[in-house]
């Protein structure tokens, strides 16, 4: 994933869809985790240093 954080901002990666709007192939399981990483970044501290004293509403949150 760090090589997605890493791209420069004019770099694309150019995803396929299925038939239903699902992304597929490499590039789709790239923008899936992408997505994962970015969401649970919104949702927790990156600076926790102990995820066993994260409040439980926030760990709740995180599960979908």
């Amino acid at each position: 994933m760090l090589e997605v954080w890493d791209m420069p901002a004019e770099d694309k990666i150019i995803v396929q869809l299925d038939e239903m709007g699902q992304p597929i192939g490499d590039e789709g399981k790239t923008l899936t985790n992408f997505i994962g990483t970015k969401n649970l970044s919104l949702s927790l501290s990156l600076k926790q240093s102990d995820y066993s004293n994260l409040l439980k509403e926030n760990k709740l949150s995180c599960m979908v």
